[in-house]
């Protein structure tokens, strides 16, 4: 009996069984709780503008925002050039040098926002070196699910999903392929959930 296959993420090839993170929707939601929290001047950071992952967050990103005729949103592209740099530390420089391209604008925005918590947190550890109050001065927010952003401080405020339910769905979907063989492809988006942390503030 062959053995089928899953793909975990987001793929291109819409002939391929595949579950993954709708981060489209994550990310407008993620928009739209700092647009009800006051922040009307948004800044999403891209650092990995071709994949999929990043794209579907940017689609959700200018939804968002075109849906609030009062906010701007700008992408900021931090391009991922160093590809043979150990992975952590990438996404360390990545953060890092959003962080210095923030403080290089006229004006900071009211929110941040990353696509992964080490980028963040890097970024949000540059900023506060350079006497940035996060987040009196700058809510940041972020997309990721690592355990140690809930040791920084501020705590940060990111989209995140439970990898016990998405492993135990992801199990499930492969015996019903093992069960039924000719069951028809399926692409299945798993919404994610805010956890509210203290990096981001309401501006009254």
């Amino acid at each position: 009996m062959p053995f089928p296959l899953l793909v975990f993420g987001h793929h291109p090839d819409d002939a391929l069984q595949t579950i993954y993170l709708d981060n489209e929707l994550a990310t407008y939601q993620q928009t739209k709780q700092l647009l009800a929290y006051g922040h009307r001047r948004i800044v999403m950071v891209n650092t990995f503008r071709g994949d999929v992952y990043n794209r579907d967050a940017q689609t959700g990103f200018e939804r968002a925002i075109s849906d609030h005729h009062e906010a701007t949103g700008d992408v900021l592209v931090v391009p991922n050039d160093d590809h043979d740099a150990f992975y952590t530390q990438r996404l360390f420089d990545l953060g890092h040098r959003a962080a210095a391209t923030l403080l290089e604008l006229e004006q900071l925005p009211d929110a941040v926002m990353f696509s992964s918590d080490t980028i963040a947190l890097a970024a949000m550890v540059h900023l506060q070196k350079d006497g940035i109050d996060i987040p009196a001065q700058l809510s940041v927010v972020a997309n990721g699910n690592d355990d140690y952003a809930r040791l920084f401080n501020p705590t940060l405020a990111r989209m995140t999903c439970n990898p016990e339910a998405v492993g135990k769905l992801c199990a499930e979907r492969i015996v019903h392929l093992m069960k039924d063989s000719d069951a028809g492809v399926s692409q299945q988006a798993v919404p994610m959930q805010l956890e509210v942390g203290d990096s981001i503030k309401k501006i009254e």
